[in-house]
């Protein structure tokens, strides 16, 4: 991950990732993200690209293909 911080939001989507991950055996939808976080579904592929470019998720290919990047 890069030294650019998460926002607030940003680490509450992430969390919200491996929690789900963790529960499920998979990645959530981009909606599904959004109703666990309680945000509407644009703002949700905004704060996607942010942690992709701040290197905190990866994109694996398909529609529930974001995970998170494992850190040291």
């Amino acid at each position: 991950m890069t030294s650019e911080a998460l926002t607030d939001r940003q680490r509450e989507v992430l969390d919200f990732l491996r929690d789900y991950i963790a529960a499920n055996g998979r990645p959530p939808t981009l909606r599904e993200v959004g109703v666990g976080v309680g945000m509407c579904f644009s703002r949700v592929g905004h704060h996607m690209r942010a942690l992709e470019r701040k290197g905190a998720i990866r994109y694996a290919g398909g529609a529930r293909s974001a995970v998170p990047v494992q850190t040291p």
